[in-house]
């Protein structure tokens, strides 16, 4: 949230830090700041990641004002918003259908209003957080949501048909929302209505029917307490997200619905009265009121929790920063929660809050006693480690593919895809879909076959095992050598752990049930971790993978006999250009006094798609220095 620093200044009698100063400590005690910025009109603006478990209360500059207050320990001057010129005559009508999604439901009628452009003061205030200011009505609901925290809406009131209605939208009702975009609505969604049909989707976007424009007189303020989990299912489905559905999305308490009603209203009062100007009475409609919130935490736990020696007089010292009404038994605290603090319901939480206004940085570290950190590990796990190592130094890689797929015996519930609707029954599909896809590229790894290996869990007959996945590709797809591969692998496994493997080899992969092996191996328990994991060590160096295609050519020369296949390579790569990146040599041998050679070349560019004319110029310029050496391109 894009915070206004001469905004939040407001809220002090005493002048504030510096912006940078007020970032430094809602970054080490709150929240995290991800910018200090000068804007044009000579304020500075803090934009603070406000997380969702706080956005309740700190969605807004009060919240952020009461936060800096508590960590600067000063007193915040938060204004009291009354009005006494309610006029019972304004008729004012709400029915709320489903009291579960709408909570509170607060409104009222205002007539003689006039719709003109905002004081300078609200102007400069939206505009420093990238708001537009649009006429004074609009602007006073929208500064109450960033001031406060509460999404207010006005409709003007000459536009509705009847009362307001808060329901369930039909399903093929179409609402044309502020921004003209054409909404079609179901039953899953709910919109504030008049007896024609919706005016706005219910905490989301308000509609153009009802808009406050330079011709409206009267209007209807609607502030309301929507339920999070269906604004957050309707905006997703209806793909619009606004500033006061990000705050619906989060939870908003019951309380603000009157805060923000009143705060709305008496600022229309200060800066948009008409002709004939009249405030109506107030309607509430609050069914279940929330109850009052208490929380228990122990003193000795949180010194325990939080691993410091705070005294009960800091603990209480940092509650009444926060004006948390509390009760004390010795060590134990019942603590009053407030009702905008929905973040607070357990004792971690109350400990937690203490901890960060404490700071931290001010929690010592302490040496652990009496604690064993010597690995222990089992015999599983060494074993699968060791396995692993004996597969790399076979030539194998180690790949992980999706549990999920199309084929297996339990079926995914709530499938995250079409094709990912069951758990799988074995490795074999994925692992012959992952051969496939490293064959194709084997000229550029410079591989004759791709050998890869995957432990991997399955789901067989409702039954959980532990697979050992082996696979081999041949580049030249000479199935017999695959499974020739895949035997002598297995009998190397054999050897060095000491125990008989059974499995069958179809299309150039193996599975093999890993426990039943982990069972029969001999105990490893003497071997050292070090030796397991030595690999861990291993400095790795990483090349980016281009995203485009690859080039395969082919060159064959003939030389002078003594000629080293060295010095060709350094030829081939002096003319490659950069271009070239892997050469392999796949053919040699000598007759009439001469020597032959033959290799692949593999071209591939990190920034476009090879033509064949830049792959021919290269090629053209390798053999032209061939023929000066006196050599002869086959």
């Amino acid at each position: 949230m894009k915070v206004s620093y001469k905004w939040l200044s407001g809220y002090f009698a005493e002048l504030l830090p510096s912006p940078e100063e007020l970032a430094g400590v809602l970054n080490t005690r709150a929240f995290e700041v991800e910018s200090v910025d000068q804007v044009s009109n000579g304020d500075t603006v803090i934009d603070v990641d406000v997380l969702p478990n706080r956005s309740h209360d700190c969605l807004s500059h009060r919240g952020i004002a009461r936060e800096i207050g508590v960590l600067l320990s000063r007193k915040t001057n938060e204004p009291v918003f009354n009005f006494d010129t309610a006029d019972d005559s304004l008729g004012f009508g709400v029915i709320v259908e489903d009291t579960d999604f709408c909570t509170r439901f607060v409104g009222g009628r205002i007539n003689g209003v006039e719709v003109k452009e905002s004081p300078m003061w609200i102007k400069e205030n939206l505009e420093a957080i990238g708001q537009r200011s649009i006429n004074n009505i609009v602007d006073i609901t929208n500064f109450v949501m960033f001031d406060l925290g509460k999404p207010m809406h006005a409709f003007d009131a000459d536009k509705v048909s009847g009362v307001l209605m808060v329901r369930k939208a039909k399903n093929g009702e179409h609402i044309t929302t502020l921004d003209g975009k054409d909404v079609e609505l179901d039953e899953t969604m709910h919109v504030i209505a008049d007896n024609e049909g919706p005016l706005a989707i219910a905490g989301v976007k308000g509609g153009n029917r009802a808009e406050v424009t330079k011709k409206t007189k009267n209007i209807l303020i609607e502030s309301a307490i929507f339920n999070s989990s269906t604004i957050r299912k309707t905006g997703r489905t209806v793909g619009i997200k606004t500033d006061s559905s990000r705050r619906f999305e989060n939870g908003i308490a019951n309380e603000l619905a009157l805060d923000g009603f009143k705060e709305t209203v008496a600022l229309i009062v200060e800066n948009a009265k008409g002709t004939d100007f009249k405030v109506g009475h107030m309607i509430d409609h609050y069914p279940v009121k929330d109850e009052k919130v208490f929380v228990s935490f122990n003193l000795r736990k949180l010194q325990s929790l939080l691993g410091a020696n705070i005294t009960a007089d800091e603990v209480d010292s940092i509650l009444d920063r926060f004006e948390f009404s509390y009760t004390k038994n010795e060590d134990d605290y019942s603590v009053s929660i407030p009702p905008l603090r929905l973040d607070l319901r357990i004792e971690g939480d109350l400990i937690e809050e203490v901890g960060r206004v404490y700071g931290y940085e001010n929690i010592k570290a302490e040496p652990i006693c009496d604690m064993d950190f010597s690995p222990n590990s089992e015999k599983e796990y060494k074993v699968i480690e060791r396995i692993k190592n004996i597969l790399v130094g076979e030539g194998y890689s180690e790949i992980q593919t999706y549990m999920f797929g199309t084929e297996g015996d339990i079926e995914v519930l709530y499938p995250a895809a079409s094709d990912k609707t069951k758990v799988r029954a074995g490795l074999r599909t994925r692992f012959t879909e992952s051969l496939l896809v490293n064959a194709r590229n084997a000229d550029l790894l410079g591989l004759s076959d791709i050998r890869i290996f995957e432990v991997g869990k399955i789901l067989k007959e409702k039954e959980e095992k532990l697979i050992l996945g082996l696979g081999v590709r041949n580049v030249k797809k000479d199935k017999k050598k695959e499974s020739e591969k895949i035997e002598e692998t297995i009998a190397v496994l054999k050897e060095k752990l000491q125990c008989e493997i059974k499995t069958e080899i179809s299309d150039g992969v193996a599975e093999i049930e890993l426990m039943s092996l982990v069972e029969k191996t001999t105990d490893i328990s003497e071997v050292e971790l070090g030796e397991i994991i030595s690999h861990a060590t291993d400095s790795v160096v990483v090349d980016p993978v281009s995203p485009y295609p690859f080039v395969l050519r082919d060159i064959a020369v003939w030389t002078p006999l003594g000629t080293r296949v060295q010095d060709v390579e350094q030829v081939i790569k002096n003319h490659g250009s950069d271009l070239l990146v892997r050469i392999k040599l796949f053919d040699e041998f000598e007759k009439d006094g001469r020597v032959s050679y033959a290799f692949n070349l593999v071209f591939q560019s990190q920034e476009k798609t090879l033509t064949d004319s830049e792959i021919l110029d290269v090629m053209d310029s390798i053999s032209k220095e061939f023929v000066s050496k006196g050599w002869e391109v086959r």
